[in-house]
């Protein structure tokens, strides 16, 4: 285990309540990790504390099983790109990717920039002044010179969200090629899902300082542990229902949905209605209530719908299907039971 973080709390010194508290997260040598979640839920904070700019209030980090507390943040041998970069505007691009090998002979740190510039593509680029580059080529200098000492871990804040929505996706692409090749360890924090999942071998979801749930892209979508996670990750879409008196069936504005679950007799439950589990027709059906379109954008092999369903008291944003309705159109909202997982 590369770090390892035990029952960490932080509280700064104006505030009355933790900036987060209860943190327990693992990170494997070689994997690249998402801290995932909105603004204002402590994960910058967290980022502080790892690289030693801010003290734990309790609890423990260990990195390569070194205890961190009272370890000065240059003596980490932790990386860290910036979200704005932060080059030196006084140093050329060379000079820039080489600041943390000058210890090392000339010729070592010729050959090192020379394999980095061509790993992120700026072959030429090392006599140019940060001025002179875009926000891209910055931020590709910015990941040269994080990576440059080979450090175990490198810790990544926003690193992409100054840049326009096509070249993230290549830089991401890029970055995780290039941390697997080197053998990095990659620790991101974000409020973009889509970046978490595209990055991320692990994801941990964070609200309020707390952690929600901890898991691959792929089981936090179809599994989510919390009510939180459900919406956050998915689709938003709740129905409420109420446990029947055999306590199996949910007597709900759809009708009685029978799922495989235990329940307590009469209790009120909500029923996560994942987007896979939603489908449009123009046909009446079991388990199926009208819905009227309010809003219809085509999206190339999709079209993207905004729907009321009165019945149930919802509004809907965003639903995706292939089918080519019209606005204002009245047509059935269906669920498909096989596909509901998650009773909160």
């Amino acid at each position: 285990m590369l770090l390892k973080m035990t029952d960490l709390s932080h509280q700064y010194s104006n505030q009355k309540h933790s900036t987060f508290s209860g943190i327990n997260l693992n990170l494997e040598a070689g994997e690249i990790f998402c801290l995932l979640g909105p603004s204002g839920c402590g994960k910058s904070t967290l980022l502080q504390c790892l690289l030693g700019f801010e003290e734990i209030k309790t609890g423990r980090i260990e990195f390569k099983k070194q205890d961190l507390r009272g370890v000065p943040a240059e003596k980490r041998g932790i990386g860290l790109v910036f979200q704005d970069y932060a080059l030196f505007p006084h140093m050329t691009v060379g000079k820039n990717i080489c600041f943390g090998i000058h210890h090392l002979p000339s010729n070592e740190q010729q050959q090192r920039l020379s394999s980095l510039l061509k790993t992120v593509d700026l072959i030429g680029y090392e006599n140019k002044f940060p001025h002179q580059l875009s926000g891209g080529e910055q931020q590709r200098v910015a990941i040269a010179r994080a990576i440059a000492p080979s450090p175990a871990l490198i810790l990544f804040d926003e690193p992409f969200s100054n840049l326009d929505p096509a070249l993230r996706k290549t830089l991401r692409f890029d970055l995780k090629k290039l941390l697997k090749d080197e053998g990095i360890t990659g620790f991101f924090i974000t409020h973009d899902q889509e970046e978490a999942f595209d990055l991320a071998d692990r994801v941990a979801l964070m609200s309020e300082g707390k952690i929600h749930q901890v898991s691959t892209p792929e089981n936090l979508y179809h599994h989510p542990e919390t009510e939180f996670v459900a919406r956050f990750i998915g689709s938003e879409i709740f129905l409420k229902g109420k446990v029947s008196a055999e306590s199996k069936d949910i007597e709900t504005a759809m009708g009685k949905l029978s799922l495989a679950h235990s329940f307590t007799h009469h209790a009120e439950v909500k029923i996560y209605l994942p987007f896979q589990s939603l489908s449009l027709s123009q046909i009446a059906a079991d388990h199926a209530v009208p819905a009227n379109i309010v809003r219809r954008s085509f999206q190339g092999e999709t079209y993207s719908y905004d729907l009321e369903v009165p019945s149930l008291e919802l509004d809907i944003k965003n639903f995706r299907d292939s089918t080519a309705f019209s606005s204002n159109q009245m047509i059935y909202l269906k669920i498909d039971l096989e596909k509901l997982e998650k009773v909160f």
